[in-house]
């Protein structure tokens, strides 16, 4: 594996793409629950004041999961040794572990962009806005897709690093499985040289 392996493109094209990405549950999960509540907060409220009050929350959100993905990352080199990197790598799954902290990484990054994004959208006033030709209230359905993006990308990465911490914990267990074994197996070939 050499460093051009490791960027995200080549191995967001090697993981699948954007086609196993709105395949996943955590997607579809994502998008059921932003419209649900986009479309629960635009008949409850104006989405302008949805935005403007759950803007201040939502970014905050995406920030600290970024820490929360940065410190799992921590947590699974800092348990790494060299012996299980080769076994992964040679298995060629270490890329597929490295993986989902990219993905959830850029995931939180675009939820804040999206966030602070939708929370500037509602101080500027764009003229052709309120162009009312067919009395149609473009405003309200331009903030409601803000507002469902935000609910989207804030869903999404949030799930993303659940099923981070999720995989963070199957790699410690399968490390001291694999780690038992080789040191099982290391003992019998020992005891086997001894007999000979």
């Amino acid at each position: 594996m050499n460093y051009e392996d490791t960027c995200f493109f080549p191995m967001f094209k090697r993981f699948g793409g954007v086609k196993r990405l709105v395949k996943a549950l955590d997607f579809r999960y994502a998008v059921i629950l932003a419209t649900l509540f986009a479309v629960m907060s635009g008949l409850l409220s104006s989405p302008k004041e949805i935005i403007s009050s759950l803007g201040p929350i939502l970014i905050p959100i995406g920030a600290a999961l970024v820490a929360v993905i940065i410190t799992g990352l921590a947590i699974i080199v800092s348990t790494s040794d060299d012996d299980f990197v080769r076994i992964l790598k040679k298995l060629e799954i270490y890329e597929n572990i490295l993986f989902p902290f990219w993905l959830s990484a850029i995931l939180s990054g675009v939820s804040v962009i999206i966030n602070i994004l939708s929370y500037i959208a509602i101080s500027i006033k764009i003229p052709i806005l309120s162009i009312n030709t067919y009395q149609i209230n473009l405003n309200n359905y331009i903030f409601t897709l803000l507002l469902w993006l935000a609910f989207l990308s804030t869903f999404y990465a949030l799930f993303s690093v659940i099923s981070l911490i999720e995989n963070a914990i199957k790699y410690g267990l399968y490390r001291g499985e694999i780690k038992a074994t080789i040191s099982t197996l290391a003992r019998e070939n020992k005891d086997i040289s001894n007999k000979k």
